[in-house]
């Protein structure tokens, strides 16, 4: 399943969640736009096993540590190497390099204004990689959100 409620004007509660999950028999859900502890809340009523993700990127290692499966992250596509940092040290246990990926992935984060994915297929283009257009209805960045994102990929050593 996915529940986005900031996008789809629909919103369910964690209680009607669980008996959607049951009833339609879902093993997961991603929750989008919401903060670890209102995704979190989503586990509610579930079956054992059931994978919960996150779609608010900042979020991943939050919900992970509250029982969450991980993150489906259109972010992560534009910086790879952040998102994959903070699972290896999700998988390590290594609180150390947890917190330096948390930070990574904060400047990431705010370096795309949270998911404008026009901004996204900026940092990729800085990165080489021929993405297109956004198909989707956005306002064009401005000269400042250019910059950041041409910052943050040039600090992450990525830029081509």
């Amino acid at each position: 399943g996915y529940h986005f409620p900031a996008r789809s004007a629909t919103i369910i509660s964690p209680e009607e969640h669980a008996d959607i999950v049951l009833q339609a028999g879902l093993i997961g859900t991603k929750v989008s736009g919401l903060s670890a502890q209102e995704t979190l809340s989503y586990l509610y009523g579930t079956p054992e096993g059931f994978r919960l993700f996150t779609g608010s990127d900042a979020t991943f290692a939050s919900v992970v540590h509250g029982g969450g499966y991980g993150a489906i992250s259109g972010i992560s596509s534009a910086y790879t190497l952040q998102f994959t940092s903070m699972r290896d040290a999700l998988r390590r246990g290594d609180i150390e390099a947890e917190e330096h990926a948390q930070r990574d992935i904060d400047e990431a984060v705010a370096s795309v204004d949270g998911a404008n994915f026009a901004l996204v297929k900026h940092a990729l283009a800085l990165q080489g990689l021929d993405v297109g257009s956004v198909r989707v209805a956005l306002d064009a960045p401005s000269d400042t959100q250019l910059k950041r994102v041409a910052e943050t990929v040039k600090r992450f050593q990525m830029l081509k």
